[in-house]
């Protein structure tokens, strides 16, 4: 059944007043997933490539051969921490605090100014005993440390064109019914409502493929992306879904640096997580009036998430995701926004087709979004 509620997906300047006009009668509930793409300008290209940065937390570990309470020099690190730590970093490492003078990286070593820094007490430390860098502080009148170059992620997406017909005989559209007005329109509005919810699942489930004369292009979805990306964070719930999931999910997104303000499930995990502790769940009577319910969570330290239920995931397999909706976008191909276009036809039939080209980004995968699976 289709209600009337608001829409925002295709609220834009870049679609056609006649697709506007029909789509703003559609259930917002069938766009869920697709609203959460903010649009960006139209692009002129049918491959979109862009950088993620990779997660670097702020933490490492100490080496092999441990800490004595007194040495400055030659204190042995991890091998990934040696990469990433840096002249002037402050450390932490159990309650003492020290600031490193210079780096081995080839040794996975570090040598620091003196211990026990700021007030702190010099204590001896073991292998994997963890090692945070709480700032940076430098001698006046130097500059020391290393240029550090970041990895970055190379990520591609395609346009993907969209078509739905519709064919009506002139006599139809003429005629005269009990419950519609404008057997055209109406039709019309049958096709946005078919095209829509294909979109939706493609921004979910979408895979890309650059296509080739005989065959179509197609863009990548939100889940190919974060299944796929190289250490994207895919969390295996293997069962029944738990606040301590949710927890330990947001919490190793907060290490990562990310900041996630959504959570997107199906209606059926909705309702469990409206279920954990009533001090972390909300919901909000302005977005509940919106059309689409909208409760809230308070995440471990990442604040506090919507929570929207997309009813189409519950044919995802047991999945949900955790997502930066300011990171996802979406864009139409030059002068290819959606729109109805006139078909040839005869003089007793009236034929068009719904059409337009599109693609999605998903930026900074790493940090800022995740995907549990395998919930029962």
């Amino acid at each position: 059944m289709i209600t009337a509620g608001k829409y925002t997906t295709y609220d834009s300047p870049f679609l056609d007043e006649l697709v506007k006009g029909i789509a703003v009668m559609i259930d917002p509930k069938l766009t869920t997933a697709l609203d959460l793409f903010p649009e960006f300008e139209p692009i002129n290209t049918t491959k979109i490539k862009w950088y993620d940065a990779k997660s670097y937390a702020l933490e490492g570990e100490v080496g092999v051969g441990d800490w004595d309470n007194a040495a400055t020099t030659g204190l042995p690190v991890s091998a990934e921490f040696a990469q990433l730590v840096n002249v002037g970093d402050v450390l932490r490492v159990g309650n003492e605090f020290v600031v490193v003078k210079t780096v081995d990286r080839t040794g996975n070593t570090v040598d620091v100014y003196g211990r026990g820094h700021g007030g702190t007490t010099p204590a001896a430390h073991v292998a994997t005993d963890a090692i945070f860098i709480l700032g940076n502080a430098n001698v006046e009148g130097t500059v020391n440390g290393d240029s550090l170059l970041e990895d970055s992620i190379e990520q591609i997406n395609y346009t993907q064109i969209v078509e739905e017909p519709i064919e009506i005989t002139l006599t139809a559209s003429k005629q005269k019914y009990l419950d519609v007005t404008d057997k055209l329109n109406d039709e019309r509005m049958k096709a946005m409502t078919r095209a829509l919810k294909k979109l939706n699942q493609a921004v979910l489930f979408g895979r890309p493929s650059a296509g080739s004369k005989t065959t179509p292009r197609s863009f990548g979805g939100l889940k190919h992306f974060i299944e796929n990306t190289s250490d994207a964070f895919n969390y295996n719930v293997a069962g029944a879904f738990t606040e301590t999931h949710l927890k330990n999910v947001l919490l190793e997104m907060a290490r990562r640096g990310g900041s996630p303000d959504t959570i997107l499930c199906s209606p059926d995990i909705k309702s469990v997580i409206n279920g954990f502790n009533a001090a972390n769940t909300r919901y909000s009577r302005e977005e509940r009036m919106a059309g689409v319910l909208v409760d809230q969570y308070e995440g471990e330290g990442v604040g506090v998430l919507k929570i929207v239920a997309d009813p189409f995931l519950r044919h995802s397999f047991g999945e949900m995701y955790v997502v930066n909706t300011r990171k996802l976008g979406k864009t139409w191909f030059v002068d290819d926004k959606l729109r109805f276009e006139p078909e040839p036809a005869n003089s007793r039939t009236l034929k068009e087709t719904l059409q337009g080209q599109l693609t999605l980004k998903v930026k900074d995968v790493v940090t800022d979004f995740s995907r549990m699976y395998g919930i029962s």
